[in-house]
């Protein structure tokens, strides 16, 4: 009976620490959750008129009512530019990393082979307005580096809309719970079974939501073909989080995934009974 005792108690423990890493910070911006879906990478279209992540895409989802979700990362110069990749090939068609060219080389290259060039974060907010912002925290170094959060939020502090951030990396999102608490901040998560970059202790920690008692999300992106992973939906039954589903590209994916998740990040389709901010 004691050997009984102490594996219970142990389970106990146990659940304990799972739910102690598990839970997330308090929800904020609910309303805006309830009624805007982000535009993934803005309004973006495969004629090459309309990028992914150029302005001409972000004009047409402020147009259109959406909120807008970019990705920031540095140039060699340390500018803040909106792009998703961390080098050039599929979007520019240019075998060259971000990180390793100046924003004046960045910008002799077009997107996707149209008139749109790879733009400043600056310009993106211009074109933006108050259209509801979305921005997710590209981590192509070290991990532990948050100096792109460092010069992002000095851009980013006076944005005249709503603004969210969001991260894979567990150490921006700290960052900005530790230094700007006031910004709604999300974890970005997936199964990471396949992706080379972590490693596979690093990948069941990021996966099962475990990092979230060091950053204390106030919601959870996470990716919509991996919703039925225990450990998120263990996340939304004991604590009830905010959350954004990732990426869904048509109606039906969408009228799927509002039923458990409170927005969804879109793309390649109008989502229907949209809302406008």
């Amino acid at each position: 009976m004691i050997i009984v005792y102490i594996v219970l108690g142990l389970l106990v423990l146990l659940a304990a620490l799972v739910t102690f890493c598990l839970a997330p910070g308090r929800r904020r911006d609910a309303q805006l959750f309830k009624t805007v879906f982000f535009a993934h990478r803005g309004l973006h279209t495969e004629d090459g008129e309309a990028p992914e992540n150029s302005l001409a895409a972000f004009e047409r989802a402020r147009q259109a009512g959406y909120g807008v979700e970019l990705d920031v990362q540095f140039t060699a110069d340390r500018r803040v530019v909106v792009f998703h990749d961390k080098d050039l090939k599929r979007v520019c068609g240019v075998d060259k990393r971000v990180d390793e060219l100046t924003y004046a080389e960045l910008s002799a290259y077009t997107l996707q082979g149209g008139q749109e060039h790879i733009p400043l974060l600056t310009d993106a907010l211009a074109v933006l307005g108050d259209t509801p912002l979305l921005c997710e925290f590209k981590s192509y170094g070290a991990v532990s580096d948050t100096s792109l959060c460092e010069a992002a939020w000095p851009i980013l502090k006076d944005y005249n809309g709503p603004l969210l951030m969001e991260s894979f990396n567990p150490f921006m999102v700290r960052w900005f719970y530790k230094n700007q608490p006031q910004v709604t901040r999300g974890i970005l998560s997936t199964c990471y079974e396949d992706v080379e970059e972590v490693t596979y202790w690093q990948g069941v920690a990021l996966g099962a939501l475990l990092t979230n008692f060091l950053i204390r999300p106030n919601f959870i992106a996470f990716d919509y073909q991996y919703k039925h992973k225990f450990m998120f939906r263990l996340c939304q039954f004991l604590f009830h989080p905010l959350s954004a589903a990732w990426t869904i590209t048509d109606n039906q994916m969408h009228k799927d995934a509002l039923k458990s998740f409170d927005t969804c990040i879109f793309e390649q389709f109008y989502p229907t009974n949209r809302v406008n901010h």
